[in-house]
């Protein structure tokens, strides 16, 4: 069902992208550049902002019934 496919979907996406916040955390220590406490909240801030942004644009994409767009979207928010 399309249910059974939306959760297998999320269950692979939440995988997919599980482990870029922990290189994004340890990358910049790999290239010498000082992760002060600042940088890590923003480095935090634009994390969360980007959780609650993503489910907002693909409930508005389902609000309008665009379904067509939802490969695109999620393309594009992978690469972002």
């Amino acid at each position: 069902t399309s249910e059974g496919a939306l959760l297998a979907a999320a269950l692979s996406l939440g995988v997919g992208v599980s482990s870029i916040f922990p290189a994004l955390v340890s990358l910049p220590a790999e290239l010498r550049v000082e992760m002060t406490p600042q940088r890590l909240a923003v480095l935090q801030l634009m994390a969360s902002a980007g959780e609650m942004l993503c489910p907002f644009a693909v409930g508005i994409l389902f609000q309008m019934r665009m379904y067509s767009s939802f490969g695109p979207a999620l393309t594009g928010m992978q690469a972002v």
